[in-house]
């Protein structure tokens, strides 16, 4: 038996679907998680309710986090950086005074 046109079965945890906001003018996703344990759910629940919102605000606020974490440590490596460059050097003189001054020779 020829196997080779065949895809094997597709097993989704989530799923996504794009709708229009007609307020806003934005397009928005849904996303459905699937096979969530019920545990995790009890939790999230709960702090959504001792916070007064949402279960599904406390969720966006989560998903966002864990999207833009990686962008945060980029930039924490970067001012930790920033850092050891002004101990080591002390605070560099800014440029522009000498590009006038360059410019002015110039005309």
């Amino acid at each position: 038996m020829d196997n080779t046109n065949k895809l094997a079965p597709c097993h989704r945890l989530w799923h996504i679907r794009f709708c229009w906001d007609n307020n806003t003018q934005e397009a928005l996703m849904e996303i459905r998680v699937r096979n969530v344990d019920e545990g995790t759910i009890a939790m999230l629940r709960e702090r959504s309710q001792r916070e007064g919102r949402s279960l599904a605000s406390l969720i966006r606020e989560l998903l966002t986090a864990e999207a833009m974490r990686p962008r945060r440590e980029m930039l924490a490596r970067v001012a930790a950086w920033h850092e050891e460059l002004t101990r080591r050097h002390g605070k560099l003189p800014g440029s522009t005074p000498e590009i006038r001054a360059k410019r002015d020779q110039r005309g």
